[in-house]
């Protein structure tokens, strides 16, 4: 199994048994300054619920799922206290079709995290 996969299986059932999402979900919601951030973070809800609905899928795919998740909740956070370049850089991965190979703004992201 590996140690990843455990500490996300134990997630997952902690997930169920203290209704943890809610909790997420709602600090997501509160941290939010952009659409963008907002649709992604709902759309990474729907699929951590889904895991929870369906463990069979939430077996295969929840370690991806809780990646997401807590990129998405680094993003509002970093957002909300006025690190968009941070905020941007972190929240690029968070579109499956992404290639850091084609994005030739990665360069200039950096640099302003780094600036």
């Amino acid at each position: 199994e590996g140690t990843h996969n455990v500490i996300a299986q134990q997630v997952l059932n902690d997930c169920a048994r203290l209704q943890l999402l809610d909790v997420v979900g709602a600090r997501i919601e509160r941290l939010c300054t952009t659409d963008r951030v907002a649709d992604t973070a709902k759309a990474v809800l729907v699929d951590a619920q889904r895991a929870l609905d369906d463990p069979a899928w939430g077996a295969l795919h929840f370690r991806s799922v809780l990646d997401r998740l807590a990129r998405t909740l680094a993003v509002a956070s970093l957002t909300a206290r006025g690190e968009a370049a941070a905020g941007e850089y972190l929240s690029a991965p968070l579109d499956p079709s992404y290639r850091p190979e084609d994005d030739a703004a990665l360069p200039d992201r950096i640099d302003a995290v780094l600036s």
